[in-house]
Order: C-alpha cells, then sequence, then structure tokens
C-alpha cells in the first residue's frame, strides 16, 4: 500500500485525462452495483434471509472492504504477479495507476452509494482488485492453468471464490477489467481469449453450463453477475400475449360448440388465478428472435395480465407429467402434450447466490430482461413445500447434490417474497407456458365430463342413484 501511495504523489502532476463516455454508454453503465446486503438489513432481519450471502474469501470493491478475509492479504501478491507477468510490455505500476485514474469518474457511477474513499484510495482499490480478478481469471480461464509456481488458492476454495466474485455488492466494473486486460495483452494473445471467455470458463469450475454461447455476440456488461445473466437467458424466448393464446388455442372452437364447457373454463381461469382479464390496448405483438440480446418489456401497467402456475403436487393430481430437459440454459423450461419438461439444477448456495444477486441486479436496472426472476417466479410457484422438492427430485429436476428439502422449499418462498409483481406477468418469456399448462388441465377435466355424460352405463347409474336416494327422502328411510 505504501509503495502505491509514494508512486502516486510522484505521479501526481502526469495525471491523464478522464476517458470520454457518450451519453448512451454512461447511462447504460448506471448503478449497476448494489450493496444487496446492507438494503436487506433496512428492512428485516439478516437471520430471516436465507440466500442473501456476504463474501467469505475476498472483497472486491468499497463495500466490503474493510472486511479481513482470507484471501484479502494477498491482493498486493497478486499485483506483483500482473506486473510481472506484463512487464514486456514496458508499463510499469505508474502507467496503470494513471491508466485507472481516467476511468474514476466513470466506476464511481456504477456504484449504487456515494463512496467516501479519496481519489487516491478509490484508485488503489480499482487497480489492486482489478489485478487480482485478473490474474485469477487468468490463471483459470485459460483452457490450462498458468505455468507459475505458487498461487495461493486452493482447490476447495473455487466454488467459493467463484460464488465471492458473483454476488453483486463484491463487484467491480467490467470497464476496469477490460482496460487492464487491453494494456497488459501481448501480441502473441489470440483472438479467441478475452476477459469474457476467460471469466466464464472459470465459472464453469463452478456452474457448469453450455459453453455453446457467443460471446462475440454479447454486448459489453457491466460486470461478472451481468455476464453470468446474459449467458443463462432463455433461448427461444416467445411472444406472449393473452389475445395470441385464444387466437391459436383449440379451446375457442371447443366452447363455441359446447357452451357449457365456457362456464367450467371461466370458473376454472377465475379460481385458479388469472386476474385482470382485460388485455392492454396498447398491446402489440412483437417480434422476437432466438439472440441472446433478447430484451422484453420491462413497462409495468395497472392493467398487467398475470397468471399463476399450481404447486408440483397439484400439477402431478392434474395430470402434469414432469421431466427433466436436456437444454442450453436452465431456464429454457418447455410444455408440450401434457409433460412439463424443465431442465436439471443443483440447488445449492452457489445457484441461490446466482438467483437472489441477479433479481436484484434486475430489479435496479432499467431496460434490463427480467428473464431470471420469471424462472424465481416459475419455480416458486411449483415449490412450496417439501413435499414438492421431494417430487422435482425423484424425477431428475432437481438433483440429488441439492441442499436438504426444506432448506429449497423456505429458499424459494424467500425468494417469491421478493419479486414485488407476483404471478407470471403477460410480458414474461414463460407466460405461455403457464397459459399452456393451464389449458390442458381444462381441456382434460372437459374430455373426461364429454366422456363421463355419454358414457350410458355412468348415466344409468346416476339416474339409478338419484332415484333410490330421492325414494329414501320420500318414504322415510
Amino acid at each position: 500500500m505504501g509503495m502505491m501511495r509514494i508512486q502516486e504523489r510522484e505521479e501526481s502532476g502526469k495525471l491523464g485525462h478522464p476517458e470520454q463516455v457518450s451519453k448512451t454508454e454512461e447511462k447504460k453503465e448506471g448503478k449497476s452495483i448494489v450493496n444487496v446486503w446492507e438494503q436487506v438489513n433496512q428492512h428485516e432481519d439478516s437471520s430471516s434471509s436465507p440466500c442473501i450471502q456476504k463474501p467469505e474469501l475476498v472483497s472486491i470493491g468499497p463495500y466490503h472492504r474493510d472486511k479481513d478475509l482470507p484471501l484479502n492479504k494477498y491482493k498486493y501478491f497478486f499485483l506483483q504477479k500482473f506486473l510481472s507477468r506484463t512487464r514486456n510490455q514496458g508499463n510499469d505500476l505508474c502507467f496503470y495507476v494513471r491508466q485507472m485514474m481516467t476511468l474514476e469518474s466513470r466506476t464511481r457511477r456504477c456504484y449504487s452509494e456515494d463512496i467516501s474513499m479519496c481519489s487516491s484510495e478509490f484508485v488503489e482499490m480499482m487497480l489492486v482488485d482489478g489485478c487480482f480478478v485478473m490474474e485469477v481469471l487468468h490463471h483459470f480461464g485459460r483452457g490450462k492453468e498458468s505455468e507459475d509456481g505458487i498461487f495461493p488458492i486452493e482447490p476447495w476454495q473455487i466454488p467459493i471464490l467463484v460464488r465471492d466474485l458473483l454476488l453483486l455488492e463484491n463487484q467491480i466494473p467490467f470497464l476496469v477489467l477490460e482496460k487492464l486486460f487491453d494494456l497488459s495483452k501481448s501480441e502473441e494473445a489470440t483472438a479467441t481469449v478475452s476477459v469474457p471467455t476467460m471469466a466464464l470458463k472459470f465459472i464453469d469450475l463452478a456452474f457448469p453450463r453450455s459453453m455453446d454461447f457467443i460471446v462475440n455476440h454479447l454486448e459489453s456488461p457491466t460486470h461478472l453477475l451481468h455476464l453470468l445473466l446474459e449467458t443463462i437467458r432463455p433461448s427461444n424466448p416467445s411472444t406472449n400475449s393473452l389475445s395470441l393464446f385464444f387466437k391459436t388455442t383449440p379451446l375457442k372452437a371447443m366452447i363455441l360448440s359446447n357452451p357449457i364447457s365456457l362456464g367450467l373454463v371461466l370458473n376454472y381461469i377465475t379460481r385458479r388465478g388469472v386476474s385482470h382479464l382485460k388485455t392492454p390496448a396498447s398491446s402489440k405483438q412483437k417480434e422476437h428472435h432466438p439472440s441472446i440480446q433478447h430484451k422484453p418489456s420491462t413497462s409495468k401497467t395497472a392493467d398487467q395480465v398475470k397468471v399463476y402456475l399450481q404447486s408440483a403436487r397439484r400439477l402431478q393430481k392434474s395430470g402434469i407429467e414432469f421431466r427433466p430437459k436436456r437444454a442450453y440454459s436452465f431456464t429454457d423450461i418447455h410444455f408440450k402434450d401434457g409433460v412439463l419438461e424443465i431442465p436439471p439444477v443443483t440447488i445449492n448456495d452457489l445457484f441461490l447466490a446466482i438467483l437472489v444477486n441477479g433479481m436484484a441486479f434486475e430489479q435496479c436496472s432499467t431496460g434490463c430482461s427480467k428473464d431470471l426472476t420469471a424462472y424465481v417466479s416459475f419455480m416458486s410457484s411449483l415449490i412450496r413445500h417439501p413435499t414438492d422438492v421431494e417430487l422435482l427430485s425423484s424425477v431428475g429436476i432437481i438433483s440429488r447434490f441439492s441442499l436438504e428439502n426444506e432448506r429449497v422449499a423456505s429458499s424459494f418462498t424467500y425468494l417469491q417474497s421478493k419479486i414485488s409483481d407476483r404471478g407470471i406477468t403477460q410480458d414474461s418469456y414463460l407466460y405461455m407456458t403457464v397459459m399452456k399448462t393451464e389449458r390442458y388441465i381444462v381441456e382434460d377435466r372437459i374430455t373426461r365430463m364429454r366422456y363421463f355424460w355419454r358414457d350410458p352405463k355412468i348415466l344409468l347409474f346416476c339416474i339409478t342413484s338419484l332415484w333410490f336416494v330421492f325414494s329414501c327422502f320420500k318414504f322415510g328411510y
């Protein structure tokens, strides 16, 4: 630390000019790093927050800077490794300090709170924390381990470190990482090596996903958590509209051909919770492409149409079958012919951290997709009791390496309580999936009732039973 401040004083008269940024980029960067733990403590007891986690190994950024964590003592060791590794570019410590100073104002704007650190301390934090993250990514994210001899991170610490680096309040802006990477990139570096590719390979050590994601098509993320969220978006977002549902469903023809069905459908939908049964006048069908840059509508209106899904046990009793699905992302949920296909997941501390921090980022970011929030709302509807977890585990949707059933159920109950818009809204990618599921249950009940009344034996039995009961009342038996 002393070396850093001495070097800064020496270069105080040679500062670089702040990097110019357009208003569009400034708005996109926004307040993208929020102190989730601080917000929770303002409204509730921290012991009642089963999904909110604090960093355990290392603190990145200003929010947990004063905590004594195991890997914090190695930050300057990683800084020295970074400088040694990039020494052949001819850039010394003073050079990197000046470059961080040009990004100071943009970096400060990324945090939701005003950071009280002075300029020299803040720039020091940017460089030291940035070099720590870059050395971790360089070591674990290049497909082969670094040839450097000493690296003070044990294999058992990797899942915990991945989780720490994905906490929303434990982020450093991506622009700092990319700046350090660009300045230290050697001439031999290939085009396939980048900060996103190294970061995704590192995350994959603890949270395996499909590596088919095309990083080149990704807009510049704001931090590591944002990068991960962009890779787990549903691959085939659908056009969601209540009017589209009634246009494409065979149930419409069934209602027209059998007026009795209309009463059954409306009664069922009312009981199951389709609220605000009117389509907003301004709603229009929007064309969506299966692109990772899909940005669903995030507008909130009083007339928003919502649907509510039953629990897993109740859906099973209604004739719905559950199956695990091999998919690009765990958010790719599909329903067809009475089968609800859900990609298998391991619900552990890392998975819960991704859910809660991803939801927090989506809710605090303007213009950001709410796909992960929709997934949490969907799964929270399915998982209401430990018996629902047991059912999904028995069919392979929740892996046997997950937390205990009671912990999983209570975690999703807590997550559901943090969603401002309960239910699956019309602009959600899962809206049509829920509508198709509920439609199937209605159609199945109508079909069974139709066959029930068409069977002459059943009809004769019902008439005989009614006559018998009437006779008993009439003659006083």
